[in-house]
């Protein structure tokens, strides 16, 4: 039996048609992939979600505060830690070349921070004041190395001009060692106020 052109042709036409129109059914059945899937071999990256800033709290009960310098830390230390949530020693009356010295005052375990207010006691000159400064500091830092260590501005209420020299002294010391320093009063409302001030 024999074709004819026309209908080989007409036949082969009929035949790729059919193929085209399974194609097009089977792309339309196709799923369409879902949002999650898209890009596949791609790995998403998520947007971390914002967590709030850390701040440093206030000392709490958990931790302790020593205090270590001149006779007026009685009057207020202890008032001032109470406000901070703080356990606090105070070793009073000392001073940096007389009698009982900041070395005989670091005794006991190691305190979470040292405040040194020290330097009406002392008469001495600057050069000298600063010299025994550096000194109590480097022995503090000995024996409780793990320490934070706050200086405070020594406590005269109207500084002559060799008190004003050691008063400067105390914060250049500060700056010079990257240790607090606290530019405040001897008073417990004060203190707090300039604790708070400075993150501690």
């Amino acid at each position: 039996m024999s074709y004819s052109r026309p209908s080989l042709t007409v036949g082969l036409g009929v035949a790729i048609l059919a193929l085209g129109v399974g194609v097009l059914v089977l792309l339309a059945l196709r799923p369409t992939p879902a949002p999650e899937n898209a890009g596949a071999g791609v790995t998403p990256q998520s947007t971390p979600s914002e967590s709030p800033r850390a701040t440093t709290p206030a000392p709490t009960g958990d931790a302790d505060i020593v205090f270590i310098g001149d006779d007026h830390l009685e009057e207020w230390a202890g008032e001032a830690a109470a406000e901070l949530g703080a356990e606090a020693r105070i070793e009073s009356g000392v001073t940096l070349f007389e009698d009982t010295t900041v070395a005989d005052a670091l005794e006991g375990s190691a305190p979470d921070l040292v405040v040194l207010s020290i330097g009406t006691a002392d008469v001495v000159w600057a050069d000298d004041f600063a010299f025994g400064l550096t000194q109590a500091l480097d022995e503090i830092e000995e024996a409780w190395p793990e320490s934070t260590i706050v200086l405070m501005r020594p406590a005269w209420e109207d500084p002559d001009d060799l008190q004003t020299e050691k008063i400067d002294s105390v914060e250049q010391t500060a700056q010079a060692r990257d240790l607090a320093y606290l530019d405040t009063p001897p008073e417990a409302g004060a203190f707090v106020e300039a604790w708070n001030s400075a993150g501690l």
